[in-house]
């Protein structure tokens, strides 16, 4: 199997409907060898019976996989372990593929040999599309999961500039995926970001391939002020938990460039109040500062698990020293020994050979402890075939 297509799905039976239809009709003539796997999250619509009803209409082999676990990554994660293929497709249940999209992604595999390929993901206006909403301000409001970079092919990793990748239409190769990692089952949003941040980080040649296109659909409840506004709140709030935990980070509770970020945008924000600037750029600036601030609130929200953390970790390790103190006291040479060998290691941090090194000593001091028990149960003449028995005494 070449592709595997694995879409996630929750409680969205009739645009699930309208997602399968359009991949019904992949025009792949041969090329390669496809599967599509719908994860169902534990939808109590009708969403396996729509499943089931197109399973006969299907060219390519689709399945129905059940997680009864919710999150969207622990679906990811069940259909990438059920997934046959040596390239897994990612896409969402509110998309329309157009019927060259798994062509042109298998194409683009065969032509650049890269190790991860992001999709087109253009706009599909269910309800119109607003007066206001240039291609200008949906650039600057984002929010609406899109991603084109242009009609042109072109390599996002490495390059000299950062894009990302939107996680309703990519591809990754399986034994990449094996590298890095699969989905975190932690995070409630942002899985795709942070999956692309781990390939980025292990030096992976990801494309932008626009022959591979797929719509995403954009309602009106999409395109309201207060839809953005939550939007960002939202993102800045979980990314705040993606930004790892340093000691100076208990006194400052957030990187320094968060705080640039809030007096940044804050100062766009009411510049661009007093200039009296069109609404939409009023909008944009005030999205980032919520954006911004919801990491500092998010990281707040944070600190008083993270200080339990730090403190029990500092707990485990004063009990540590005290107990490698007293092997050091210890009457017994190999005991002692033990002792400086723990205090050495605890000292630094330990290689995978120094580690299994200590299990070493550990089990070698088990040996010792059993062997000079054998000995002084030998000084009394217990198992030696030359003692004399009690009974012949």
């Amino acid at each position: 199997m070449d592709l595997s297509v694995i879409l996630p799905t929750r409680n969205r039976a009739e645009t699930l409907r309208e997602t399968l239809v359009s991949l019904a009709s992949q025009q792949v003539n041969g090329a390669c060898a496809a599967e599509v796997l719908v994860v169902d999250n534990g939808s109590t619509d009708r969403t396996p019976e729509v499943v089931e009803t197109l399973q006969q209409a299907f060219l390519l082999p689709l399945r129905r996989i059940a997680e009864p676990r919710e999150g969207k990554s622990v679906a990811l994660n069940t259909g990438i372990q059920h997934a046959q293929g040596a390239w897994l497709v990612f896409t969402d249940d509110d998309v329309v593929a157009e019927p060259g999209w798994l062509a042109g992604l298998w194409r683009c595999i065969q032509e650049t040999g890269a190790q991860a390929i992001a999709g087109r993901v253009v706009p599909l206006w269910t309800d119109g599309r607003p007066a206001w909403l240039t291609d200008k301000v949906l650039a600057r409001l984002g929010a609406l999961g899109l991603f084109d970079v242009g009609p042109h092919r072109l390599t996002l990793h490495p390059a000299p500039r950062e894009y990302w990748w939107v996680g309703s239409n990519i591809a990754v190769r399986r034994e990449l995926l094996d590298r890095v990692g699969r989905f975190d089952p932690r995070r409630i949003r942002g899985q795709d970001t942070e999956l692309y941040a781990r390939c980025v980080a292990a030096g992976a040649t990801i494309v932008y391939e626009p022959a591979a296109t797929v719509a995403h659909r954009t309602g009106a409840d999409r395109l309201t002020p207060a839809y953005f506004r939550t939007w960002h709140h939202r993102a800045g709030y979980y990314r705040a938990y993606s930004i790892p935990w340093r000691r100076h980070h208990l006194l400052t509770l957030a990187p320094l460039f968060v705080y640039r970020e809030m007096v940044r945008w804050a100062a766009r924000w009411v510049r661009s109040w007093c200039r009296a600037e069109p609404f939409w750029s009023r909008l944009a600036d005030e999205c980032r500062l919520r954006a911004a601030v919801s990491v500092w609130v998010g990281r707040a929200a944070a600190w008083p698990r993270e200080c339990r953390r730090v403190l029990g970790t500092a707990r485990r390790s004063v009990l540590c020293s005290l107990g490698i103190a007293r092997l050091l006291f210890e009457g017994d040479a190999t005991t002692r020994a033990l002792g400086r060998a723990l205090a050495v290691m605890s000292r630094k941090r330990l290689s995978r050979a120094e580690a299994s090194w200590a299990v070493r000593i550990e089990a070698l001091r088990g040996e010792l402890e059993a062997s000079s028990q054998t000995i002084q149960l030998e000084n009394y003449g217990v198992g030696r075939p030359d003692a004399r028995s009690s009974e012949g005494r």
